[in-house]
């Protein structure tokens, strides 16, 4: 098992579960109902051959996954959908911690006790899945500590499949410093159309992406020019030198023309 990073454990220290039922609560506060957008695509079609999968991006201890994949597991079992479920983990340091309760669920149809997700390390800005295999995407308290949201949105957006959707929990200012992500969106040519922001308050949101047919987004044209790190809710972490994924972060963007897309 790998130990965990510095920031895993301040997460941990904070509170900050990585349950996939308190995951779902946090999106439930932007009207984000994702336990129901995730297992209501198993019902939606039950005789689909193509695979129904799941990632989770900054999966962590690998709790919240696990759990989702054994629900969606059991569930097909139990009113007889024969459809492949797949659940995968990306963290830059991930975590095989799941609880005995977690490894329970599902012994009554067959399920044992190893953990029937794929857990794999990767970046969000290079994530270790293929293009357009994705149905779900979820990601939360994650990009609030990186610094080229875009490309993490971009990433996002390759892995999915026609259909998919993808939700970020991320307040609007840990997106970008300069310009504001509205206007970013404003000058990317088919962003509007498949991006959006969902406002709670004043500091908290989530960013929803939804790959429909026929959408002309190709990535946006634009490169960090200066990240820009801070310190949130001071004194929360407890910070040291060689820990500095502590701090949060975003990125002043500049227009790159000559950008490949």
């Amino acid at each position: 098992m790998l130990e965990p990073s510095g920031l895993q454990k301040s997460l941990e220290k904070g509170h900050i579960s990585r349950d996939f039922s308190l995951v779902c609560d946090i999106f439930k506060r932007g009207g984000v109902n994702l336990n129901g957008e995730i297992f209501g695509r198993l019902v939606m079609d039950p005789n689909s051959k193509d695979s129904l999968c799941v990632l989770d991006v900054g999966s962590g201890t690998s709790e919240a996954i696990e759990q989702c994949t054994r629900g969606l597991m059991t569930t097909a079992k139990r009113v007889s959908i024969d459809r492949q479920i797949k659940g995968i983990g990306v963290d830059i340091n991930p975590v095989t911690d799941v609880s005995s309760r977690v490894l329970e669920m599902g012994k009554d149809v067959g399920l044992g006790e190893e953990l029937v997700s794929d857990i794999r390390v990767g970046d969000v800005g290079n994530l270790p899945v293929k293009d357009s295999s994705v149905d779900v995407l979820y990601s939360s308290n994650v990009l609030q500590y990186v610094t080229d949201t875009l490309r993490a949105f971009e990433e996002g957006w390759r892995v999915l499949k026609e259909g998919g959707v993808a939700y970020w929990d991320v307040s609007e200012r840990n997106i970008s410093a300069a310009p504001g992500f509205k206007k970013l969106l404003e000058m990317t040519p088919g962003a509007s159309e498949v991006f959006q922001y969902i406002p709670i308050n004043k500091t908290d949101g989530f960013v929803v992406c939804k790959k429909i047919p026929g959408a002309t987004f190709k990535g946006f044209p634009f490169k960090v020019a200066k990240e820009i790190k801070f310190r949130d809710f001071e004194g929360a972490w407890e910070t040291t030198p060689d820990e500095v994924a502590h701090h949060y972060r975003n990125a002043v963007y500049t227009a790159a023309p000559d950008l490949k897309l």
